[in-house]
C-alpha cells in the first residue's frame, strides 16, 4: 500500500502489509479512482488526496489491527463520504458484505461506481441520512464511521 514509509504510518502499513498479499491492485485502483472523483466532486480536500494513502486508506485500514469482521457478517458505514472506511476495508475483507450510507448523493454515485470498477460485489452503498438507519442495526454485526483528522 502506497510508497512512502513515514513513521507515522510504519507500524500500520507493517500490519497491513501481510494482509494485502494480492490485493495491491486493488488499492492501486482505488486510489486512481478515488483521486479521479476526487477532481470533479470534492470527496476528500486537495491537499488530502495527495496523501491519499497515508491519511485515508491506512487509516481506514486501522481497524483491521483490533477488530476482525467474520466471514458473512455485514458492516454497516454510516456517513461513508467518499467511500471510506468502507471500500478499503471491502477490499480486505471480501467475505463480509458492507453497506455504505451517506446523505449526499453525488458520493454515494462515486462509491458505487468505485465498487462497480474495483469489482466489489461485496459493497452496496445507498443515498439516506444517518438518523435513518436506525432501524437497520440489529441487520449489521459492525457499524463505522470515520473520524475527521
Amino acid at each position: 500500500i502506497g510508497q512512502q514509509n513515514d513513521e507515522a504510518t510504519f507500524p500500520l502499513r507493517q500490519h497491513c502489509a501481510a494482509n494485502v498479499v494480492g490485493k495491491r491492485r486493488q488499492f492501486a485502483e482505488l486510489e486512481q479512482e478515488f483521486k479521479a472523483w476526487n477532481a470533479q466532486i470534492n470527496l476528500v480536500s486537495r491537499t488530502d488526496a495527495d496523501n491519499l494513502t497515508e491519511r485515508h486508506i491506512l487509516h481506514s485500514l486501522g481497524i483491521a489491527k483490533v477488530v476482525q469482521f467474520p466471514a458473512g457478517s455485514a458492516v454497516l458505514d454510516v456517513g461513508t463520504g467518499g467511500g471510506l472506511p468502507g471500500l478499503p476495508l471491502a477490499i480486505l475483507f471480501p467475505e463480509v458484505k458492507f453497506h455504505l450510507v451517506d446523505s449526499i448523493g453525488k458520493k454515494i454515485k462515486a462509491v458505487q461506481f468505485m465498487a462497480g470498477a474495483l469489482g466489489l460485489s461485496n459493497v452496496t452503498a445507498t443515498q439516506t441520512r444517518a438518523e435513518q438507519v436506525r432501524h437497520w442495526l440489529r441487520a449489521f454485526g459492525q457499524t463505522t464511521a470515520a473520524g475527521v483528522p
